[in-house]
């Protein structure tokens, strides 16, 4: 069959000027996996990334006419989902015969909803690298999809929804994700992380051994599994040899997956002679690492780690279940400094029920770990999450306002209001993480760094320094305020 996966535009294009200093692009892995199976069954798969094309709506309908898919399939996470709807109202007004596919996390947890108002044909729930080709499978026979576990499709006036799917315990059996299908040059640029030349991501794992209250994982992957280590250095190795990459991203939740795993990783990545081609970047929490395991990780090429901080009240920390303490935080930075691995401390703002003075104590934290980068996201209660379950009675409140989830990213831009769960206003929050980031980067020793250990290009430092004058001078009445 003719298929076409689509990764849609989303609030975070990176088309943006502003937006373009801090975010960069990231090839979809999910759709990719998922069309590596379909190629295995032979079946002709196209991809279209909207996301890093930048095409217009118009464009993309044009490609659609051209193409023609029996089968479209497409990735839907709250942010995307309006932009989503208008995509499959056009495919029913102008492709009558194709059949509309969605999955991922937001078509997962309203399935019926976005069947009953016939956005799509099947929802697929989870994992969809054994359910999509089945899906297929049965609408090239044009057999019933009953038999197929782990998704819901429309029949009359009735939503239909399968037994559940068992995760998937073996990902080392999943193929490569189809790198043939997209132009990885398109990939060349994270700026948060100080990379720039072709980038790839690798998955080691699925779903999260832990269980933060403000995470997402266990929507989308029920149990944790993790792939041989064999099998990781494998893909690497294939992503240099094959395509010319240089830079590699973790995609985990956390990696390694424990200190042990972790010096196995490193010797294998050194055994081969990895360490010497490709620099890797991961994320990982302040209590899966110590000295010893940092200075191998540093001699196996880790170019930069990321730990999710997340804040500076101990509090706090235990009402999200992190289950890390802020002298963990301490130790973890100690080391990664000793052994000059460069780091991203990611922070939230915005929790229910944490103070202005707390918000303000993750503030002071962050500037004492001294990272060479720092993030402040606003805390977004996303669907599926424990927040949100917790905090919100209406299940329907995503499913009906999906552009309120859009805002995490938005600094001073405000394009879009945000979905606040927190006892502090909006504004607030706002002018907060305004002065978080500024008084964090607006020291002269911070940027002289940025410079000197070339964490980010000249070019890149000139863009910050104009970025952050530009929130000063927006900020002015703000500051004045704080």
């Amino acid at each position: 069959m003719r298929i076409l996966l689509i990764n849609p535009n989303n609030p975070l294009n990176c088309n943006d000027a502003m937006i373009n200093i801090f975010v960069g692009v990231a090839a979809p892995m999910g759709l990719l996996k998922i069309a590596a199976v379909l190629l295995q069954k032979k079946h002709e798969v196209k991809f279209f990334d909207q996301y890093v094309e930048y095409k217009s709506k118009n464009q993309i309908f044009e490609f659609m006419r051209n193409e023609h898919p029996d089968v479209v399939g497409i990735s839907v996470i709250a942010p995307t989902f309006s932009w989503v709807k208008e995509l499959c109202y056009f495919i029913r007004k102008e492709l009558l015969q194709t059949k509309i596919v969605l999955g991922n996390s937001f078509a997962s947890l309203y399935a019926q909803e976005i069947l009953r108002d016939e956005v799509a044909d099947v929802v697929v729930f989870g994992e969809g690298e054994y359910s999509m080709p089945e899906v297929v499978e049965s609408l090239q026979e044009n057999r019933p999809l009953t038999w197929i576990a782990g998704i819901a499709f429309r029949q009359g006036e009735e939503v239909v929804i399968t037994k559940q799917r068992a995760p998937i315990s073996d990902l080392d059996a999943l193929p490569y994700p189809a790198w043939n299908l997209i132009n990885i040059n398109n990939y060349n640029r994270v700026p948060m992380l100080g990379l720039y030349g072709p980038s790839a991501m690798i998955q080691g794992s699925r779903g999260c051994a832990y269980h933060c209250f403000y995470c997402s994982q266990d929507a989308t992957f029920r149990k944790f599994r993790k792939r041989s280590i064999v099998s990781i250095v494998d893909e690497m190795e294939y992503l240099y040899e094959h395509y010319h990459v240089p830079n590699i991203i973790f995609l985990d939740a956390y990696f390694p997956f424990s200190i042990q795993s972790g010096f196995e990783f490193c010797d294998e990545v050194i055994r081969r002679g990895l360490h010497e081609k490709v620099r890797w970047v991961t994320e990982t929490k302040v209590d899966q690492v110590n000295e010893a395991l940092l200075k191998r990780m540093k001699e196996a090429g880790l170019y930069l780690i990321m730990y999710g901080f997340e804040t500076g009240s101990e509090r706090i920390l235990a009402m999200i279940n992190k289950n890390t303490c802020l002298e963990q935080a301490h130790e973890a930075m100690k080391y990664t400094k000793k052994y000059a691995i460069k780091t991203l401390g990611l922070f939230m703002i915005g929790f229910p029920e944490e103070t202005e003075e707390e918000v303000k104590k993750t503030i002071r934290f962050s500037q004492e770990l001294d990272c060479d980068l720092v993030k402040y996201n606003l805390l977004i209660p996303y669907p599926g999450t424990g927040l949100y379950e917790r905090y919100f009675s209406d299940r329907l409140f995503a499913y009906k306002n999906p552009d309120l989830f859009n805002s995490w990213y938005d600094m001073v831009i405000q394009k879009h209001d945000v979905f606040n769960c927190s006892v502090i206003s909006v504004r607030r929050l706002r002018q907060l993480r305004i002065f978080a980031i500024l008084s964090y980067y607006l020291r002269l020793r911070v940027l002289l760094r940025l410079f000197i250990k070339r964490t980010l290009r000249v070019g890149m430092c000139y863009k910050v320094v104009c970025f952050l004058l530009y929130i000063s001078l927006r900020g002015k009445k703000q500051r004045k305020i704080l």
